[in-house]
């Protein structure tokens, strides 16, 4: 799974949308390309409201 490929300093977030980001804790910086494999991840994630 990709989440658990994620370097040390890195997290994700999902957007409202529900595309999922990727945050390097360390560089204070973000991107939408996994940090391992260079690819975005394409996903159903949805942030529900509750």
């Amino acid at each position: 799974e990709w989440i658990c490929s994620l370097p040390r300093s890195w997290t994700y977030g999902i957007t409202r949308g529900g595309r999922v980001f990727f945050i390097n804790e360390e560089a204070k910086s973000t991107t939408w390309l996994h940090p391992v494999t260079g690819e975005a991840v394409v996903t159903g994630h949805r942030r529900q409201s509750t």
